[in-house]
């Protein structure tokens, strides 16, 4: 396995990999997962994804198992849109799962 110095995206204080002592030099950062996924692939540096399952035969990947390694998402539509049944009911269900589980989600 070659040494790789860089890093793709950045990494706030306290997250595991810092924790661990890793302090990567950001060059680059980007939003979507797969233009990182292809950085990677193309030697340019590297990046923690989400283990969405889409393997990708020129990266190796290592599991990250630590209560640390969260990332954080949200529900969101435009205020001023009218949502559909099926959008209200989802937005409804994640209400109700926040109530049942609290802390699992910040929702607003």
């Amino acid at each position: 396995m070659t040494s790789c110095t860089t890093a793709l995206f950045s990494v706030p204080p306290g997250a595991p990999v810092r924790r661990a002592g890793f302090r990567p030099r950001v060059l680059l950062e980007a939003d979507d997962a797969s233009t990182v996924r292809d950085y990677v692939a193309a030697g340019l540096g590297i990046a923690i994804l989400p283990a969405d399952g889409s393997a990708d035969p020129r990266i190796a990947t290592v599991p990250i198992d630590d209560e640390g390694a969260v990332r954080q998402m949200g529900l969101t539509w435009y205020s001023g849109a009218s949502l559909s049944a099926t959008a209200r009911d989802f937005a409804e269900h994640t209400r109700q799962l926040n109530r049942r589980y609290p802390g699992w989600a910040d929702l607003v």
